[in-house]
């Protein structure tokens, strides 16, 4: 199946739109839905969901782990050059179709 990721990130006054495709596998399993793909950078992506939240975690070394949520306010924990860093993450809008 095809895989559309939309998303605009906003961090100070820097934004950038994500607008990407991916070909990738869903599955059912105990009341999630799962989109697993591999990105550009050849890592294993699990989007995990239901209607009020959405897990992203990237397998990389280390892994990345971000969590959207309807409403309320989410995390991230992501590596970088300088260490594992965390965000807290503001969702505006979270739709799934």
């Amino acid at each position: 199946m095809q895989i559309r990721i939309q998303n605009t990130i906003r961090f100070g006054e820097e934004m950038e739109i994500v607008d990407q495709y991916y070909q990738g596998e869903w599955k059912e399993k105990a009341g999630f839905q799962y989109l697993l793909y591999t990105n550009e950078e050849d890592e294993k992506v699990a989007l995990k969901f239901s209607n009020d939240e959405l897990v992203m975690t990237r397998f990389s070394s280390p892994k990345s782990i971000m969590r959207f949520y309807k409403n309320e306010y989410g995390g991230a924990i992501i590596p970088t050059p300088m260490g594992i860093q965390q965000f807290l993450i503001t969702t505006d809008l979270f739709q799934l179709e």
